[in-house]
């Protein structure tokens, strides 16, 4: 059997990336994995494949709950900026950026049509450090 390597958690890692960027851009949004409404930022895998043996290739989508369409796609801009030049190591992680699968879009909240979010969805690589 050929060594084992378990990638590190790649939701984890690119919240943590975001975290202090978002903090000192509006620290009144809140950033996790569950969570929605009000002023947020959710962060979750839906889908990737390995790059190699040790590198993960996680394609996560992060959706923005924001008070308006335009603070929303400003929100969604600026994480969409900060995650197209992360190179970073991030606690056990390096994050790395590969490429946008879709820019931000606004629209129907998933929990509730009635609301609207601003999503995107972005590719990275994400090994350990």
């Amino acid at each position: 059997m050929q060594p084992v390597t378990v990638y590190p958690d790649a939701e984890k890692a690119t919240i943590d990336f975001l975290a202090p960027l978002l903090n000192a851009y509006d620290s009144t949004v809140a950033i996790g994995v569950r969570g929605s409404g009000g002023r947020f930022v959710r962060v979750r895998r839906v889908g990737g494949t390995e790059e190699s043996p040790a590198h993960d290739r996680p394609v996560l989508d992060v959706i923005v709950w924001h008070d308006s369409d335009k603070s929303r796609m400003a929100l969604a801009g600026q994480l969409w900026g900060w995650l197209r030049a992360a190179n970073d190591v991030v606690g056990p992680a390096v994050v790395l950026y590969l490429a946008t699968v879709l820019g931000p879009r606004q629209m129907p909240d998933p929990a509730d049509d009635t609301k609207t979010v601003c999503l995107f969805t972005v590719e990275l690589v994400v090994r350990s450090a």
